[in-house]
């Protein structure tokens, strides 16, 4: 159900024990002799690895995974919580078995940050492209600078700028008194 091997065994649903358990024709209360941390564990859960294709989560498919998160959240999501069963649900697909919630918090906050990073560049990019809105930002932002126009302004802004003032803005912003 987790998409992992537990770790004691605790972790496993009794109605599975029991359902396995009357499978192999054994008791379930067999399973807390068994020792999930020895070596024939280990190799058992190798060669269940290997019939099933799955493989151990190494430390190069967390730095893909954080880097394909960053890729996939960067235009829709900043929260973390929202975006914590993505790494889960991506593991799964390529067959890579999940990793602890530590492990998943440590992909989560540099994808979010790396996604934060490439929309602020994609945004600036594009207001470097837009004719004179860095000249226009920096009027809006050191009001107290006279504020001269370009020799050859070019075309006219995007319509996403097209409000934005010439001028500095003066007073206090003036509101409608409501109906």
């Amino acid at each position: 159900m987790a998409g992992r091997f537990p770790k004691p065994w605790l972790e496993l649903p009794r109605d599975a024990v029991e359902h396995v358990a009357r499978q192999v024709q054994v008791a379930a209360r067999e399973l807390a002799q068994y020792a999930f941390t020895s070596r024939t564990t280990k190799r058992h859960r190798t060669e269940i690895r290997d019939l099933t294709g799955w493989h151990e989560c190494t430390g190069t498919d967390l730095v893909k995974l954080t880097s394909w998160l960053a890729d996939e959240i960067w235009h829709n999501e900043r929260r973390a919580e929202a975006v914590r069963a993505e790494p889960l649900r991506h593991l799964r697909e390529k067959r890579i078995e999940p990793t602890t919630a530590d492990q998943i918090s440590t992909v989560v906050r540099p994808a979010l940050h790396q996604a934060e990073d490439h929309a602020i560049g994609e945004v600036a990019d594009w207001l470097a492209r837009a004719q004179r809105c860095t000249w226009r930002l920096d009027t809006l932002h050191h009001p107290r600078q006279p504020t001269r126009p370009r020799p050859d302004p070019g075309p006219s802004p995007p319509p996403a700028l097209t409000y934005m003032p010439t001028a500095p803005l003066t007073g206090a912003l003036r509101t409608r008194p409501a109906k």
